[in-house]
């Protein structure tokens, strides 16, 4: 482990959901992801420096015979492919509620992830945890 993981990403693959609700997807997962992104600096040690979770359909993910996990040593990326349906996260009504959704994307990706990502993932989920909290606390703050 010689890197420093510095950047978390998600994201929603254009083929399985297509390019406007996949741009909607990132637009609302922004504040979380760039919280952690702020709180990552230095803090955990890894084999990749930016870990991508890319979110696809079952069927598609069937389809093209997908790997669970992807790994770019030369560009120090490791992608987490993970079948979800993000038409579940845009029924939801509220920030919170879709806010609630990653974080449970975020909690199974990271909790399970296999040795050769060289990455303890209750360490990410210590970081993704405070700052979710800290997104509530301020969402409630407004209200």
């Amino acid at each position: 482990m010689n890197k420093w993981l510095s950047e978390i990403e998600i994201a929603g693959t254009n083929s399985s959901f297509g390019k406007k609700k996949c741009r909607q997807f990132v637009a609302d997962t922004r504040p979380l992801v760039d919280g952690v992104y702020e709180t990552l600096k230095r803090n955990i040690k890894s084999r990749y420096g930016k870990v991508v979770v890319r979110l696809w359909s079952q069927p598609r993910f069937d389809e093209l015979s997908i790997p669970s996990y992807q790994y770019d040593t030369m560009g120090g990326v490791c992608m987490i492919n993970y079948v979800y349906d993000l038409n579940i996260i845009f029924d939801l009504d509220d920030q919170q509620a879709k806010l609630k959704a990653v974080h449970g994307i975020f909690d199974d990706a990271f909790m399970n992830l296999p040795e050769e990502v060289g990455l303890t993932g209750s360490e990410v989920m210590s970081i993704v945890d405070t700052v979710y909290r800290d997104l509530l606390k301020l969402d409630f703050a407004k209200k």
